[in-house]
This record gives structure tokens, sequence and C-alpha cells, in this order.
């Protein structure tokens, strides 16, 4: 819907009705937005999203379309009785972000009331339904709507130890201190030593993880019959370790996953028990798969209507934003009348479909030069190309689909940044669970840089997650600055660094920025809005500046400028300042060079009157001897 401006008010003199279409379905009945005066854009939006809902809720042609998420149908048949009791199966589900071990053991006669009681039994009842579709099995949620999604995160599942010590904090193997076990799988004995450091990099359940699988790994293969990955260690929700058997030299074998895996824990030597807190014993409690899709998430399905208004103050047009069913429908609208078309926006899908017809912007020149169009709105360009700012951009950074882990091998690396080049260095030990925080983790980081922060050097650090971008899954450096002295280049950075950053030496596909072309155009801002007639040459436009402009310019004369008043008094002011600067030097040269002379007049005549005071003694002795000698 377009309009005349924000909130403007419309008024319907009669109901206007239209039918809805939604994923290919039309409504048996008409949508009616009732007659009267809806003063704002809000207003008439809530109107339309209430008539939408009341019709999508009440139709005929949508009846039994709401529906939960389902998983899709099992590959396992199901159609003949089994006894689960004795040979047990089973999944791990992921309900709505609720993720739960589900373990069918029982033996009614009836698979399907099994598996449900089975599902009861880990998320409650009234969660979850089984059904069986042709001789496969079938799980969907009871709740409806589109954001409710079910997925089977693994379908059947390996023999699983018991849960042994809390590992989250690092545990240091090495010098000395290895753990030394050993676990047997189809009979085949797995000599197990740990004896690397857990507490470097996260120091945690993940940094203790990392060592214990590497010395798995590393026994697995030197079995010759087990391949890495073979047997994995986990934790549980609690940090403590467990062992899960998964298959042997790849391949899900009835020993290593289903219900006749098996496996021992035995030969404990080093810190196995007092660190890890193994106990030997063997578990015998795998189970079989019941033919499901892993890793496929699935979402329900709904008619909830979404009708929001949305104003844009650059164009001043509105229009109507209506979603149903979430963002992955496809909505659409027929039997549509001139006022629903002309005042609601709305387009006939049997005549438009798939390509709504779209207007024009209009088009022009202002002083010359091509302005910009946007509907009726014809605004004035500044009449150059902007200067642009230098910036790198890498490959592709590490998967965020698991955590990131940042520590001492990858957090540090050189960059160059309009000229001057740094090392940067970032915290550590550091998870980050997608690339958006972890660039601004990066962008805080190069900012703090001393060298940079001295020479008012900054970046902005993106990160793009958009598959249709040709920068996803990649970090942009873009710097501050803008010219052609604006760059931004990789210098040197480490193997590891490179893994999770994407980092490439240089700029990679970025570049160095650009100088201003040309100079900006008096009427660069002036604003324009062509009304209706017809198209073609509307002649010239002469525009004059009012009282503001003019008011503005008589107080640039008096503040700015070095000819204003302002200006030029200041200017006469700091002459003057110049002045008496040097009339104070002077002067003070004159009283340093009067003291001089005072000085020494002033040593001069004491010197005399010291001479005058030894004649004085001298006179007053003989005077004295000429007394004495006549009596």
């Amino acid at each position: 819907m377009q309009s005349n401006g924000k909130d403007p008010g419309v008024t319907f003199g009669s109901a206007v009705e239209f039918n809805v279409q939604v994923d290919g379905i039309v409504s048996a009945t008409k949508v009616s937005v009732p007659a009267g005066t809806y003063a704002t854009g809000d207003a008439l939006a809530a109107e339309i999203q209430n008539q939408l809902n009341t019709t999508l809720a009440g139709d005929a042609n949508f009846t039994g379309v709401v529906k939960g998420a389902e998983t899709a149908k099992g590959n396992r048949d199901i159609s003949a009785n089994i006894d689960f009791s004795a040979t047990n199966a089973g999944f791990r589900l992921n309900v709505s972000g609720v993720e739960r071990d589900v373990l069918v053991n029982t033996d009614s006669g009836d698979n399907i009331a099994d598996i449900q009681t089975a599902l009861d039994a880990a998320f409650g009842a009234g969660v979850v339904s089984a059904s069986q579709d042709g001789t496969g099995l079938k799980l969907t949620t009871v709740a409806t709507g589109h954001e409710e999604y079910i997925e089977v995160v693994s379908d059947g599942r390996g023999a699983k130890s018991n849960s042994f010590a809390d590992i989250s904090t690092g545990i240091d193997f090495s010098g000395g201190q290895n753990a030394a076990f050993t676990l047997t799988v189809d009979g085949v004995d797995i000599n197990v030593d740990v004896n690397a450091d857990g507490t470097s990099g996260s120091n945690n359940a993940d940094s203790n993880l990392i060592v214990i699988q590497q010395a798995l790994d590393t026994a697995l293969v030197a079995t010759g019959q087990f391949a890495a990955g073979d047997i994995l260690a986990r934790v549980n929700g609690s940090g403590q370790l467990y062992f899960e058997t998964q298959s042997k030299n790849g391949v899900k074998t009835a020993a290593t996953f289903g219900a006749g895996a098996s496996l021992e824990i035995k030969n404990l030597g080093g810190t196995a028990a007092s660190a890890l807190g193994l106990s030997a014993g063997t578990v015998n409690n795998g189970y079989d798969g019941l033919g499901l899709t892993d890793n496929s998430r699935t979402f329900g399905y709904d008619l909830d209507a979404v009708v929001d208004y949305v104003y844009n103050p650059e164009t001043d047009l509105g229009s109507l934003n209506i979603s149903i069913g979430g963002q992955g429908t496809s909505v659409g609208f027929t039997g549509l009348d001139s006022t629903s078309i002309a005042f609601l926006g709305l387009q006939d899908v049997s005549v438009y479909s798939p390509v709504a017809a779209k207007g024009k912007d209009v088009a022009g020149t202002i002083n010359g030069v091509t302005a910009t169009g946007s509907g009726q709105f014809l605004r004035a360009v500044d009449g150059n190309v902007k200067a642009s700012n230098g910036y790198y951009l890498g490959n592709e950074a590490a998967d965020f689909s698991t955590p990131v882990n940042i520590d001492a091998t990858n957090n540090t690396f050189k960059i160059k940044i309009d000229g001057v080049e740094a090392e940067v260095t970032l915290n550590q030990p550091a998870t980050y669970n997608s690339g958006a925080t972890l660039a601004q983790a990066m962008q805080q980081a190069i900012n703090d840089t001393a060298a940079f922060k001295e020479e008012g050097i900054a970046v902005k650090v993106e990160f793009t997650d958009d598959p249709a971008s040709f920068a996803n899954n990649k970090f942009g450096i873009i710097s501050a600055s803008t010219g052609k002295s604006s760059a931004v280049e990789m210098t040197d950075f480490s193997a590891a660094a490179a893994t999770v950053f994407g980092f490439v030496r240089g700029v990679g596909d970025g570049e160095a920025g650009k100088d201003q072309v040309g100079s900006i155009d008096d009427a660069s801002g002036l604003r324009l809005k062509v009304t209706g007639g017809n198209v073609g040459e509307r002649g010239s436009v002469t525009y004059i500046t009012g009282f503001g402009d003019q008011l503005k310019d008589i107080m640039d004369n008096f503040l700015n400028g070095q000819k204003s008043v302002i200006g030029v008094k200041q200017a006469g002011l700091d002459d003057e300042l110049t002045s008496v600067d040097t009339e104070r030097t002077k002067m003070e040269a004159r009283i340093s060079a009067q003291e001089a002379r005072l000085k020494s007049q002033f040593l001069y005549n004491d010197a005399i009157i010291s001479t005058l005071n030894t004649t004085l003694d001298y006179v007053k002795q003989q005077f004295e001897a000429m007394n004495n000698s006549k009596k």
C-alpha cells in the first residue's frame, strides 16, 4: 500500500472485501474490512490482521491445514510386532529446543503404543505423538504453528559408559600425571594413555575433551582395526565424562552400534581413577534405530496473520507488510475491488502472479546534475563521487555451527591500517558461538591497540552470514577513514588464526579507499515533489532561499570565516597579543640591563665607603697618639 504521507488517514464508505490465498489454497469466504475511518496506518493494519485471522480460522478450505512439525517416515518396518524389551530401540529427539533421549524398551504387543510410552516418559504427555505411516514411524509435535519444530538428532545408539568425574575444570595430564586405561570393544583392547595438558586453551571441559579424544584416537588407530572417532569421549549436562561407541573402522557394526553394542573399561592406571573418576566395568546398553532421518529439522504450519504498517520518512510513503504462517509461505489475494487495489495496494494473484506490477520513480536533473528519484520525490545529489573507505575481506572463516575457541594459538595477528602496522591481541581463553560476537571482540581489540589509538585510527569489523552474499561467512575490516590513504591489510598471522578468521595476507577481496571527485553542488539535498500529470518535460524550477537561509548567511558573516566580523576582531586581538608579547620581551631586557647597572654602582660605592672607613680609622689612631704624647 502507498499513501500520501505518515498516518494520513483513510475512509471506506463500504466494507472492502477480497479472498486470501495461502500456499495455493484460496479462501471460500471473503475477508471483509469494515467501512469506517482509519486515522492511522497502524489502525488499518490492525483491522486487516483481525479480519484475516477471523476468516482463515473458520474457512472450510483451510480445515486441517494447521499442524505440528513432523518427521519424515522412518524406513524400518514396524507393521509387525517388535519385542522392544528384548531388543531395545530409540533415538535422540529435539522438539523446539528441548532435546531428550527416547528409549523404547517395552512390549505391549502394539509398537506405536510402546513408542508413545517412551516419548511421554522423555518429554511428558501431550508433547510428541507417534503414528504409523505405511510401514514406517512418523513423529509429530502436538503443538501446532510455524515456530514449532522437530529434529531427530540421532537414530539408535552405541554402548554408553557410566558417567564419571566432573571435568569442567582443566586438568594437566603431563609431567607424570597421565591417565591410562583400556577400552575393550568387539574383543579388541584399546590401550589409552592421556598425557597432554588439558589446562591449555579454554581450561575447561572442552580443553580436557580435546586431549582425551586425541589420546583415544591415537589408541584406536594403533589397534589396526579401528579408526579415529569410532569411540567418542563426551560430557553430560553436569560436566561428567563418559564414552560412547559409534562404529568400527567407520562402519556401524552390531558390536559398536545398536542393541548388541558392548563397552568394557579396565586396567586403570596413573590418574585414571583420581582425576577422571573411571571405574572398571562393562555396559551393554546400546539400542537399535527406527529408520528415522538424522539431522533433518522440519517445522509446523499455521495460518496466523501478521499485518504491519511500515512508514518510510525518506520517501514519505507507507506500505502494508502481510505475512501468514511465518515468512516461509506464499500469500496472495483474489477477488479484489478497486478500493482494495487503490487504497490497500493488494494485487490479484490470478492476474499479476508471480510478479506484481511496479510503478516507476520520478526522474530528472537539478542544476544539471542527475537527481535521485523515489516515488514522487526528486532529490538533488552532491554532484560528485564521495571519498570511500579502505577495507579488507578475507576467506571463509570457521563454521560457527559449533563453538569456536580462541586461545594462545590463534588470538594474535598483525594488521596495517592507514599505513600504521601493529600487533593485535584478543583476550583468551574465550568461546564464541557466532561470527557477529567474534567480530565485535576483534573490533574492540583493534581499536584498543595503543599504536592505533595514538594515531586516531579506528575500524569497524563485520561478519556476514547471508548465504546469498559473496561475503558469506567472512570477516570484513573497514577503516574509519576515507580517501586514498585509507587501507586495511593483514601482514602476519598464525595458521591457527587463519583457520578461525579466514585471514589472507594483503587486502584479500578488499580494496584501498578513493579520494573524493568533484565538489558538492549548491542544490544538494533539495527535494521536489512531482505531482500528477503527463510524463515528460516539466520545465524549470527556481528556488529562493527563505528567511532561515538568509539569517544563516547573516550569522555566517558575523561568526564564520576569516573575513567575518568575529573573525576580523579575533585576528586584530591576535595581532595585539603578539605586539604585547614583543613589548614585554623588550621591557624584560631593559629591566635586566638596569638591574645590572644598579648592582655595579652599588658595588663601586661600597668599595669607596670601605676605603674611607679605613682612612678614618688611621687618622683616629694618629690623633690618639698625639694626645698621649703631651701628657
